[in-house]
C-alpha cells in the first residue's frame, strides 16, 4: 500500500514505473495503491486516534499505532509509535507512559512521508513509462485504514 508514495517524487516514481514496465509480462498488471482522502489528527491534542495494529510471531507481539497525520504542502506525514513485548504479556494503555519500559528498551517512533499524488498523475507517468492505463479501483476507508485509489496498468 502506498509504495508508490515512498519513491521521493515524479522521478523517483518515473524510475519505478520504466523499471516495473521491463519486467511485466505481455499479460502482466501493476496495481499501484495511492492515499485517498484523509482525516488529519495529532493524538498530542487528546484525540483518541486509531487503534493499534498487532500481529505475533515467535513469542513477540508487535504494536503499531498511528498518533499523528499530517498534510504538508505536497507530503503526508504518518507517525507511529511502536512496541515488542512478550506476547504474553498485557497490552498497555495508550498512549505508551513515556517512563513506561519497551520489551527492548523505549517506545519506539516511526515517522514517515509519502508524496500527495493524485490519479491522473500517476496514470499520466505510468504513459510516459509506456504502461497502459486500465481502470481504477477503489478501496474504501475502513475503521482500521484510509481509503485508496488503486491505478492499474497493462504492460
Amino acid at each position: 500500500m502506498q509504495t508508490v508514495q515512498l519513491l521521493g517524487g515524479s522521478p523517483g516514481r518515473m524510475s519505478f514505473l520504466r523499471c516495473a514496465r521491463t519486467h511485466l509480462r505481455a499479460d502482466g498488471v501493476l496495481a499501484c495503491a495511492i492515499l485517498g482522502e484523509l482525516d488529519p489528527f495529532d493524538c498530542s491534542d487528546g484525540t483518541v486516534g486509531p487503534e493499534a495494529e498487532r500481529t505475533s510471531s515467535d513469542g513477540l507481539l508487535y504494536l503499531s499505532r498511528a498518533i499523528r497525520v499530517l498534510e504538508r504542502g505536497e507530503r503526508v506525514v504518518i507517525e507511529r509509535e511502536r512496541r515488542v513485548l512478550p506476547a504474553d504479556a498485557p497490552v498497555p494503555s495508550w498512549p505508551f507512559p513515556h517512563d513506561e519500559p519497551k520489551f527492548d528498551g523505549t517506545a519506539e517512533r516511526n515517522v514517515i512521508e509519502l508524496d500527495r499524488i493524485t490519479v491522473a498523475t500517476l496514470r499520466g507517468e505510468g504513459s510516459e513509462a509506456d504502461l497502459e492505463p486500465q481502470p481504477t479501483r477503489e478501496l474504501a476507508a475502513t475503521d482500521e485504514h484510509v481509503g485508496s485509489s488503486v491505478v492499474m496498468f497493462r504492460a
